[in-house]
């Protein structure tokens, strides 16, 4: 049986769901993401979490449909990071009687939910630029599905292909949603910069992509019970930078296999980024999405709430152009190594600039000028 390494798990917890014995728990390690930890004296070995592990399986071909989309309802688009897609579609879900599962914010912790109601979903919408714990989520959508419920999930491309290998056949009634995905990053430095940017101040909501500055240049917005509110645009943020700059990333993300073109998934979501240049239409500063149909299943409902948007067919190389991050992982794991190094003993502020100033470009400048001494050394040697 393959065996499942450090690097490339996950944190999607779908062994943690599988086990029969309930002796798997997820756990943080010292950067804060979570791994899984097996109580020995339980474990029956019956190797159902390796065979369950997204990792050690491949999905099958499916394709894709890109479209790019804004939600004609302007509130509706207001409240999402991009253009309101994924609200139109989680509405359309509830409306028929459905449930819907996302990630939302408990003050520190991203954690998943479900939802079966409208005004629930104000919670779910909105990205969360976090490690989410996922509990035992997949357990709760095959109650769901058993029991003749219609379920949208969502989650990062990882996640929904592990709640698949956890249900093990195909559903109905089940839609899932997954994102162009950066990449997840650590709880434990998202708790650093709210003790910093908090205080004493207790946090009412987070919102990692606040569009009061615009969509373009996106906000982290912190409000507080005492009514004061923290706003930072994406390149004052110190949090943001972080995550944008790779710094803060789950080590796996950098070996992902999961950023496909053809998915698992129904749908895939994101930014239309570079849309400006494409189209005179696309140009103002409210949010636009990219929605990608993976499905059969996927068309039929995008018809459902194809009224509800303002659509037009694109490429998908107009998606792959300005949003690298649909099949390509980051790279500078050595960068990334150092930050979580010296955010033992520094400010995120210092530990990015030290990440910066020792990261893999000074390690790349260091090796080139030592095979330059070397060669020259050499050159010497061959004259002489």
């Amino acid at each position: 049986m393959e065996q499942i390494y450090r690097y490339d798990c996950t944190g999607c917890g779908a062994c943690q769901n599988v086990c029969p014995v309930h002796c798997i728990s997820m756990c943080q390690d010292q950067e804060g993401f979570p791994y899984p930890k097996i109580d020995a004296e339980r474990c029956t070995g019956c190797g159902l979490c390796r065979r369950t592990c997204p990792e050690t399986n491949r999905s099958e071909e499916s394709f894709c449909k890109p479209y790019a989309m804004y939600a004609k309802d302007e509130d509706v688009r207001r409240r999402s990071s991009s253009g309101g897609f994924f609200f139109l579609l989680a509405a359309y879900v509830l409306e028929s009687g459905g449930i819907v599962f996302g990630v939302r914010m408990e003050r520190e912790t991203a954690r998943f939910c479900w939802t079966d109601q409208i005004d629930g979903l104000r919670d779910i919408q909105g990205s969360k630029y976090l490690q989410a714990d996922t509990g035992h989520c997949y357990s709760s959508v095959k109650s769901f599905l058993e029991a003749g419920r219609p379920v949208l999930f969502s989650g990062t491309p990882c996640q929904v292909a592990a709640l698949y290998r956890f249900l093990g056949r195909e559903y109905d009634g089940l839609i899932t949603f997954d994102f162009i995905c950066h990449g997840v990053s650590s709880p434990e430095i998202f708790k650093k910069y709210l003790r910093k940017t908090a205080g004493t101040q207790e946090v009412e909501r987070v919102e990692f992509r606040n569009k009061a500055l615009g969509w373009r240049e996106f906000s982290m917005r912190i409000s507080f019970q005492s009514g004061e509110v923290y706003a930072r645009s994406m390149k004052k943020d110190v949090y943001l930078q972080s995550f944008l700059r790779n710094l803060n990333l789950r080590p796996s993300c950098f070996f992902c296999r999961f950023r496909e073109k053809n998915r698992i998934s129904d749908f895939t979501g994101g930014d239309f980024w570079g849309c400006e240049y494409l189209a005179e239409k696309w140009r103002d500063d409210r949010g636009y999405s990219v929605v990608i149909v993976h499905s059969k299943k996927g068309e039929k409902l995008l018809e459902k709430i194809w009224p509800l948007g303002c659509w037009d067919e694109i490429r998908i190389d107009d998606v792959t152009t300005y949003n690298s991050s649909y099949t390509v992982s980051p790279w500078d794991l050595y960068s990334r190594n150092l930050f979580f190094k010296y955010t033992g003993r520094y400010s995120l502020e210092k530990s990015i600039e030290m990440a910066s100033k020792n990261g893999i470009r000074k390690k790349a400048g260091r090796k080139w000028l030592k095979w330059k001494m070397m060669n020259r050394k050499k050159s010497k040697e061959t004259i002489l």
